[in-house]
């Protein structure tokens, strides 16, 4: 997730001698401060361009996206349940990655009666824009209004959020916006939370830097010692995947961790029941993040550690565990 980007672009940035404007002191802050100053006369992050407009949001007759209310249109896989549906869930993915990693969570679920819509975020998958970041709010109202058009096509069936990784901040951001989904309840998968306020001011002022002066700067995280799973078939899978990005431009990287930090500053509003499930040798998305979290919605949320499990929770050999999980919470609120 966020945190191999940000140690290359910390790298980058001591690389660029900011390491050695640290060392200097005060005086050294305040070279930087006048550094940042000239950097905002830049042309800064980019955001994706919203949608040409529409008179409301709309499910595709042929049912393979969904319309925005802006007119955006989403791509979305969908898995049925099998025999009477007891729920849907609505699945949002992680970073560069797309709606088809749900495929072998969503075919699990649909045997326990649950059917799953995931559909592509905003720059990402098989939508237009190719990675450029979209924006906190134009992600959460795709949030609510994919929820709408599900509910409206189950009636009185529970409606779920599934979020992983980059989606689990997305699906807080929306259950704390001012127009939240109406979800019966929410389970985040190892959640990325690292916004502003756990970073250390080089790593601050490092991505700030880098998103306004090359906001394009394509970031890998290549060369790190980070291991996001333990099934190297499906990381080959995901490697040859075309509609898996495999770089993050630098401002993306960016709005990312504004997401993050939207996510977190909105944990007060938020309603449950959420349940946070994370692996214990997850070095992308860290776990102390999640606590915190978890923390401040109290009883309103559970905890969930997968033992031996990496940051790819639906693809590793925890994945039927994991799986069995979120079926079984979904379940206590579809009996109600």
């Amino acid at each position: 997730m966020a945190q191999q980007w940000l140690a290359e672009a910390k790298s980058m940035v001591r690389r660029a001698g900011l390491a050695g404007i640290a060392r200097a002191g005060s005086a050294g802050l305040g070279l930087l401060a006048a550094a940042l100053l000239l950097l905002s006369a830049c042309a800064g992050p980019q955001i994706l361009a919203p949608g040409p407009g529409a008179p409301a949001a709309a499910i595709e007759t042929s049912d393979q996206a969904f319309i925005a209310r802006d007119g955006y249109r989403l791509r979305w896989s969908v898995w049925q349940a099998e025999g009477p549906v007891r729920g849907v869930i609505v699945a949002l993915h992680g970073m560069n990655d797309y709606g088809e990693t749900f495929r072998p969570a969503a075919e699990h679920w649909r045997g326990q009666g649950f059917t799953t819509y995931a559909y592509d975020q905003r720059g990402f998958g098989r939508t237009l824009g190719d990675g450029v970041w979209p924006g906190t709010d134009a992600l959460t109202r795709d949030v609510t209004d994919a929820v709408r058009l599900v509910q409206a096509r189950h009636p009185g069936v529970p409606v779920y959020l599934v979020g992983e990784s980059m989606g689990g901040a997305v699906a807080l951001a929306a259950l704390g916006s001012e127009e939240p989904p109406s979800v019966a309840a929410t389970v985040l998968i190892a959640p990325g939370l690292q916004g502003w306020s756990r970073l250390g001011w080089l790593e601050r002022a490092g991505l700030w830097t880098l998103a306004h002066l090359t906001p394009a700067e394509p970031l890998s995280g290549r060369g790190l010692d980070l291991k996001p799973s333990d099934n190297v078939d499906r990381l080959k899978a995901m490697a040859a995947d075309p509609f898996i990005l495999k770089r993050v431009r630098a401002d993306a990287l960016y709005g990312l961790v504004m997401l993050m930090e939207a996510a977190n500053q909105r944990l007060a509003t938020v309603q449950g029941p959420v349940l946070f499930i994370h692996g214990d040798q997850d070095d992308i998305a860290p776990m102390a993040a999640a606590r915190d979290a978890h923390s401040a919605l109290g009883s309103r949320s559970d905890f969930a550690v997968i033992e031996g499990g990496f940051h790819l929770l639906l693809h590793g050999k925890e994945q039927d565990l994991v799986f069995n999980r979120v079926a079984a919470f979904f379940a206590r609120y579809s009996q109600r």
